[in-house]
């Protein structure tokens, strides 16, 4: 008699198929650029859009009176002019996904029918949650909602045209080539002076352009190479010719590196206090809300949503490398 095996017990169903309780998320879903901290302070903070109704807005004193001179004694009383102010609006971004339960589906759980430590039902508002996460950030770090959106120089944001309102313009440079210190640099410099006033405090890029960044200490395969290192003196001295990419920064200011981030696209934001509170915001319409179900047949539907509105009350602080070589 053949001895018996896995093949033939299970084919007679003797052995029963058992999984390990729950389940690992094999799913990328991206919650970096809003739930960041620089510092330990947020780089986002939230607040609620309340009491603005359905925008947020907020005003700017754009131009200063121009009568302001220098007199002589017996000079002509000058001609008086006033302050110049713009209203700027944010319009939140409205993210949905839609969960549809059959009865069937609700019976057979009901009836014990789901794997220990995974209801899938549940898990299906969990994790439709954390996808429209997933969607808030790569959205917000995008050219139509976001961050590449807002540092520029000529777009329209909040309402207004930078092309040709220079007090809500940020500093932007295309670069046209590979990542340079001397870029860096000059663009730093830039967005202090020309009328800008910014004093940037954490620069956002892909991981590809803090990889081009560190790559500016030498390159090990060329002749000439010029690779500068520090001979560490804890633990016996190690030596590490690859900078940890966690760890890097430019003039003392941090070098960070995120997730699905526009590979050609370096930003360097001004994260101080405005009058309106810091100059980055996250505003808040709706918070994550679940609505009570529908009928559909047999099946059960939810809406899950949220409402969010990135905010920079002071956009010419901020800075933009723009067409950097991946």
């Amino acid at each position: 008699m053949a001895i018996g095996n896995t093949t033939q017990y299970g084919s007679r169903t003797a052995l029963d198929q058992k999984f390990a309780p729950g389940f690992e998320d094999a799913v990328y879903r991206n919650n970096q650029l809003l739930g960041m901290t620089v510092n330990g302070k947020a780089l986002f903070p939230e607040s609620s859009i309340a009491p603005y109704g359905a925008d947020y807005r907020w005003t700017l004193n754009s131009a200063g009176n121009t009568s302001a001179a220098i007199f002589t004694e017996g000079a002509a009383a000058g001609t008086p002019v006033a302050q110049t102010y713009v209203n700027l609006t944010a319009t939140p971004v409205y993210f949905w996904a839609w969960v549809r339960l059959s009865g069937h589906v609700r019976d057979a759980i009901r009836n014990g029918g789901a794997k220990p430590g995974l209801n899938p039902a549940a898990n299906e508002f969990v994790a439709g949650f954390a996808d429209i996460a997933d969607l808030m950030n790569t959205t917000f770090m995008g050219s139509t909602y976001g961050l590449t959106q807002i540092v520029d120089s000529a777009n329209t944001v909040f309402g207004v045209d930078q092309s040709s309102a220079a007090y809500h313009a940020a500093t932007e440079t295309a670069l046209g080539g590979v990542l340079t210190r001397a870029a860096l640099t000059n663009i730093s410099e830039s967005s202090r002076d020309n009328d800008k006033g910014g004093n940037w405090s954490v620069a956002l890029m892909a991981h590809n352009q803090i990889t081009n960044y560190t790559n500016l200490t030498g390159e090990p395969a060329a002749s000439n190479s010029s690779i500068r290192v520090e001979l560490s003196t804890v633990g016996g001295g190690r030596l590490d010719l690859g900078p940890d990419p966690e760890a890097v920064s430019f003039q003392g200011r941090p070098l960070i590196g995120i997730g699905d981030f526009d590979d050609n696209t370096i930003v360097g934001l001004d994260t101080r206090q405005t009058r309106f509170g810091p100059n980055w915001a996250l505003k808040t319409a709706r918070y994550f809300e679940t609505r009570a179900h529908n009928k559909a047949g047999d099946d059960d539907v939810y809406e899950l949503s949220t409402a969010r509105a990135l905010v920079c009350h002071m956009v010419k602080y901020n800075w933009k490398l723009g067409t950097v070589t991946a």
